[in-house]
C-alpha cells in the first residue's frame, strides 16, 4: 500500500515572555518533529511595555506624573495597559484609557486607537516576522520545505495571538 502524505503543521505560540515556533509533520498518529525556533525575548509583554512606556511618557506631559517613579502606580498603568491590549484585539475604534487616583490622588485619562498602537510596536512586528522568516529558512535548509501547498495549517496559540496584526503576519509569511 502507498504511504499516506504526512500532514505538515505549524505552531506558533507568542507568550507572554517568548515566542516559539514548532514545525511538525503527522501521519497516522504519529508525530514528528521537524524543526523548533523561539525567541526570549520576543513576546505579548513587549505590546504592553509600549503601550506603558508611551502612556507615562503621556501623563508625564499632561499631568506631571512620574508613574515610573512609584511601584504601585507602575503596576496599575501595567495592568491596564495588558486589558487595552486585548480590548483593542476585538475593536478599531479609539479605546479609553481611564484609572482613578493612579498616584498623588490624581485620575488619568487617556485614549488609543488600533492603527496608533500599531504603529508603536512596528518593532515588535518586524522582530516577530524575521524569527518566522527565519524559520522558514531553517526548515528549507534541512530538506523540509514549508510550501503552501505542502503545508496543512497554522495553529496560533498563546496571548498575543489575538492581536491582528500577527494574524496579518503569519498568513502573508506562511500563506496560509
Amino acid at each position: 500500500t502507498e504511504e499516506e502524505k504526512p500532514r505538515r503543521v505549524v505552531f506558533c505560540d507568542i507568550g507572554h515572555s517568548q515566542t516559539q515556533l514548532c514545525a511538525a509533520d503527522f501521519v497516522k498518529g504519529k508525530l514528528k518533529i521537524l524543526a523548533t525556533s523561539s525567541c526570549r525575548t520576543l513576546g505579548g509583554r513587549d505590546f504592553d511595555l509600549a503601550l506603558f512606556d508611551m502612556f507615562c511618557d503621556e501623563f508625564k506631559e499632561k499631568y506631571k506624573l512620574d508613574v515610573r517613579s512609584n511601584p504601585r502606580a507602575s503596576i496599575r498603568l501595567e495592568s491596564e495597559c495588558e486589558k487595552l491590549k486585548k480590548t483593542m484585539s476585538a475593536n478599531q475604534n479609539k479605546i479609553p484609557l481611564n484609572i482613578e487616583c493612579l498616584m498623588e490622588d490624581r485620575d488619568v485619562a487617556s485614549k488609543i486607537d488600533r492603527e496608533r498602537f500599531e504603529e508603536l510596536v512596528k518593532d515588535v512586528l518586524v522582530r516577530f516576522e524575521k524569527l518566522c522568516t527565519d524559520f522558514i529558512a531553517t526548515l528549507a535548509d534541512l530538506g523540509t520545505p514549508v510550501t503552501p501547498d505542502c503545508l496543512y495549517s497554522v495553529e496560533i496559540v498563546g496571548g498575543s495571538s489575538r492581536v491582528p496584526k500577527i494574524k496579518e503576519i503569519i498568513a502573508r509569511v506562511f500563506q496560509k
